[in-house]
């Protein structure tokens, strides 16, 4: 499952609307794939909105490999170019093109998101459409 900000953020914060459906859908998840770009702003959302330990909690569950977090080439980057050039009328940016490029590495199209404005209108690089979680399984 590919993880976005957005789904993260409510996973983590228990004041979120979406956090209890989130936070199961986290805990039930088999392979979790975490986008570098991904991070960077969870990080910044965590840190402004939470508190420097839940930052710290965050960076540890990901040190440990409890979040894997994916690498990502040059090649990735121009890949994710042509995402954010292909959906430019949406403003894509390069978290979201990321997941959308490491959906395909990883062969997934389970992408964990609340952001259904971009991810139910852009689709995966085989032309299939993503299955949105928490959303689709509700």
């Amino acid at each position: 499952m590919i993880l976005d900000t957005s789904s993260l953020v409510a996973a983590f914060d228990p004041d979120q609307l979406d956090h209890d459906a989130c936070a199961e859908v986290l805990r039930r998840a088999h392979t979790l794939v975490l986008s570098p770009f991904v991070l960077a702003e969870l990080d910044y959302f965590i840190r402004r909105d939470r508190s420097i330990e839940d930052e710290l909690q965050l960076l540890a569950q990901v040190s440990s490999g409890a979040l894997p977090l994916a690498e990502f080439s040059a090649d990735d980057i121009g890949t994710a170019r042509a995402v954010v050039d292909h959906y430019a009328d949406l403003d894509v940016g390069l978290a979201d093109a990321s997941l959308v490029v490491l959906a395909h590495r990883y062969n997934t199209h389970d992408m964990f998101t609340l952001d259904l404005r971009h991810f139910r209108t852009m689709v995966a690089l085989d032309g299939e459409p993503f299955r949105i979680l928490p959303a689709d399984v509700a």
